[in-house]
């Protein structure tokens, strides 16, 4: 969801690019598009916030704890009541137990970070699409009036 928002994002701004190179930018069409963009990168942040905060069972809430602290999934745990491991002990099959927990250890704490990061990096660009429908609006209010005061002096 994510990166279908960005790359629609992406060709929004080109487009708007291409509109200013060609002096045809209005508030009215910076407005259409920072909303356009607020609403979907709202629904992505939404969809990320449900996927990391809510009480369903899915990849991202399961290993991700609001605690602070990267949990890493009880499976991946290094024991010593791994295959092959009896006593003291230590045979090539433990030692590749122990190398593929902590691989899938980091790998969790990796699945972690890049959800949360999504999660700020969605939250940081709703506001900048916030701010570009307050600048839309700030350019709009201040075209009208100056047109209202053409009109007073011509009247």
């Amino acid at each position: 969801m994510s990166l279908s928002v960005a790359v629609i994002t992406i060709f929004l701004i080109g487009l708007i690019l291409i509109l200013f190179t060609m002096r045809m930018v209005t508030p009215f069409i910076m407005l259409a598009f920072a909303f356009a963009g607020f609403v979907l990168w709202l629904v992505a942040l939404i969809g990320t916030s449900l996927a990391l905060f809510s009480n369903q069972s899915n990849s991202a809430n399961d290993y991700c704890h609001d605690s602070g602290i990267l949990w890493a999934p009880p499976q991946t745990v290094v024991t010593t009541s791994g295959p092959g491991y009896s006593g003291t002990d230590v045979t090539a099959s433990v030692l590749i137990y122990a190398a593929q927990s902590q691989l899938s250890t980091f790998l969790w704490h990796q699945l972690c970070g890049a959800w949360k990061a999504a999660f700020v990096f969605q939250l940081f660009t709703l506001f900048a699409f916030v701010y570009m429908i307050y600048l839309s609006f700030a350019v709009l209010s201040t075209d009208i009036k100056e047109a209202t005061d053409i009109v007073d002096v011509e009247a």
